[in-house]
């Protein structure tokens, strides 16, 4: 993707933001999208469940876009949705097989796609579907949260009784999945969040009975549960990090507060929060049930883990893990309203989508420089240092 020249810039991480260094992909109604080859690639599944394959030509630009064409398109999802009804759709991309998987479902069941064969124009009949199917998880309950590894080798999730069903990918392209266990982890309490690090060979879950959950992998054993009695950590999401420091890390959707424990359970007396930006969110305080939407944590090349996440549909934050300390901060105008973020697979943009305008943002962050400055962590945009990079 073409390199533009950035000016250095001083930024306050706490009130300041950076300029939007994007170009986008318009007339675009996007659920999913990531990159799967380069940069320059994309895959992405559209409101109607087709699933598409695009190629942007950086060297053409339209109105400070890029123009893109279409390569592949996979119509088959579309017999899915006539017959399988969702509570909420989870979609997660295996990037080494090149799948996508899809769940959520009222029935319990989860389907496979292959992106690796040439669909274009071809509808699978159901009985093909069918035999997609990779597991019918249980007669009764259907999922609230699900996660794969990022070594793609566990695929975990919850249901709305409060069963953990834990999965062990032998081989994915050819169905071949191993039920690991069946955990009856909070009985009759929905599983908000699952969280999933083989770097500490461990998963955890939260519900809304206030326990967080931690099992080891691939054994499944419980080793420690967290009884949290501020009753505000209610439809919380649940993070597991292991750098720099193996931490347990929450955030509540009820107070947009964060807090954050060390991995044997001792509370690191950490509790920030996002309520500040209230006052400059569009929404003002309108109560609204979800102010974390479609977070990610991930780790870069110098083995921090970054936690990326909208809050409130206006703002694109980074945050590092365990403290959370804030990075940067994306403000969007009145007209935006973002959606659903995903991060580049060698970390260099991100892609956001704005519903209202149906576009696709592609923003190159991978310039930004972390700079430690007494208690008061600034950050400047450089192009200089690639040492630096977050990557």
């Amino acid at each position: 993707m073409r390199k533009k020249k950035v000016i250095n810039k001083e930024i306050n991480c706490i009130k300041g933001e950076i300029d939007k260094k994007f170009n986008y992909l318009s007339d675009i109604n996007v659920e999913f999208i990531s990159n799967i080859i380069n940069n320059n690639t994309l895959i992405y599944v559209d409101k109607d469940y087709q699933i598409k394959k695009i190629l942007i030509e950086e060297k053409i630009e339209i109105k400070n876009g890029y123009k893109f064409k279409e390569i592949g398109n996979y119509y088959f999802l579309k017999e899915i949705f006539e017959y399988d009804k969702y509570y909420k759709l989870y979609i997660k991309l295996f990037v080494k097989s090149n799948m996508i998987l899809f769940a959520g479902f009222y029935s319990g069941n989860a389907y496979l796609i292959s992106l690796d064969k040439n669909q274009n124009s071809k509808i699978f009949t159901k009985q093909k579907i069918n035999e997609k199917i990779i597991l019918t998880y249980l007669k009764e309950g259907f999922i609230t949260s699900l996660e794969i590894s990022q070594d793609e080798k566990y695929i975990i999730s919850g249901n709305n009784k409060g069963i953990l069903i834990i999965l062990e990918i032998l081989d994915i392209q050819n169905n071949n999945i191993k039920l690991l266990k069946i955990i009856s982890s909070h009985s009759g309490f929905s599983i908000n969040s699952i969280s999933i690090n083989t770097e500490l060979n461990l998963f955890g879950d939260c519900v809304d009975d206030n326990f967080i959950h931690i099992y080891t992998l691939p054994q499944c054993d419980k080793i420690i549960s967290i009884y949290n009695k501020d009753n505000l950590f209610k439809n919380c999401f649940l993070f597991l990090s292991a750098q720099p420091l193996p931490s347990i890390i929450l955030y509540s959707n009820k107070t947009s507060k964060f807090k954050s424990y060390s991995i044997n359970g001792k509370d690191l007396n950490i509790e920030l929060n996002d309520i500040n930006l209230l006052k400059d969110s569009k929404y003002g305080n309108e109560n609204i049930s979800e102010n974390m939407i479609s977070p990610i944590l991930f780790t870069n090349c110098q083995f921090n883990d970054y936690l990326l996440y909208i809050y409130r549909y206006q703002f694109i934050l980074l945050r590092k893990a365990p403290l959370m300390d804030l990075v940067f901060k994306i403000n969007f105008n009145e007209n935006e309203y973002i959606s659903m973020i995903n991060i580049s697979l060698k970390k260099e943009y991100i892609y956001a989508f704005d519903r209202n305008n149906k576009k696709v943002y592609i923003i190159n962050y991978d310039k930004c420089k972390i700079i430690p400055k007494n208690d008061n962590q600034k950050n400047i945009m450089d192009n200089t240092n690639e040492e630096d990079k977050i990557k």
